[in-house]
């Protein structure tokens, strides 16, 4: 009887505790992926305004609506409505147009990169220190740096795609990872407690995968440029 006297606590305090804790590390960061992919795959209403709340609405094409209170335009079509309309735009450039646009484009794209690259090599920083267990957390550090870094890049291969569309050159560019992934990013522990390790070396995998990515379309993006002579 003695014995169990401490071996309870004993295992409450270094089994059960950190067990749970590291379930709780482990678990809550896919719960919150999840949820977050379930909201951004949920269609968006056809007849009410996202910004106002409006019903007030009139179709303006297949997918697409306008606020007549607001004058928002939204709908499941939005997006290719808008980019059929930029296409139109972009046709009726003159060939030299297009090229300078084109260039511009890839420019920005460029310099998008660059702003990706910055907020990646941030992120390895803090998910090498968390791995490392120099540092108590830096989940949320790396959370809004992987998101800052993903996002320029999702810019950059908009812009080299609409360039390589200006200037009718055929160079399929590699999407960017879900954003919504990177939530697994969010509220980590620390390197040497329970599971935390675990979820930090895959979140580490994860920034080595954007990078990757980040270089494909750099890659993409400087050979568009040397085809119009702008290297």
């Amino acid at each position: 009887m003695d014995q169990l006297d401490w071996v309870l606590p004993f295992l409450a305090i270094f089994v059960v505790l950190p067990t749970v804790y590291g379930l709780w590390v482990a678990l809550v960061p896919h719960y919150k992926a999840r949820r977050m992919q379930a909201a951004a795959d949920e269609p968006l209403p056809s007849d009410e305004c996202v910004a106002c709340g409006s019903r007030d609405v009139e179709v303006v094409a297949s997918g697409v609506i306008r606020c007549r209170l607001c004058d928002f335009l939204s709908g499941e079509g939005i997006a290719a409505w808008n980019r059929a309309r930029r296409l139109q735009e972009l046709a009726r450039l003159s060939p030299e147009e297009r090229r300078a646009h084109a260039i511009d484009q890839l420019r920005q794209a460029r310099r998008a990169l660059t702003e990706a690259e910055r907020a990646l090599d941030a992120a390895a920083s803090a998910s090498v220190a968390d791995i490392a267990g120099f540092s108590v957390d830096r989940g949320a550090e790396k959370q809004t740096d992987f998101v800052a870094a993903l996002r320029h890049m999702s810019m950059a291969q908009n812009l080299a795609s609409e360039a390589a569309e200006c200037a009718r050159i055929r160079a399929p560019i590699s999407g960017v990872a879900d954003i919504a992934d990177s939530s697994l990013l969010l509220a980590l522990d620390t390197a040497w407690l329970t599971d935390g390790w675990i979820v930090d070396c895959e979140a580490h995998a994860r920034i080595g995968d954007a990078r990757s990515q980040l270089r494909e379309i750099e890659y993409a993006t400087e050979t568009l440029l040397g085809r119009l002579g702008a290297a």
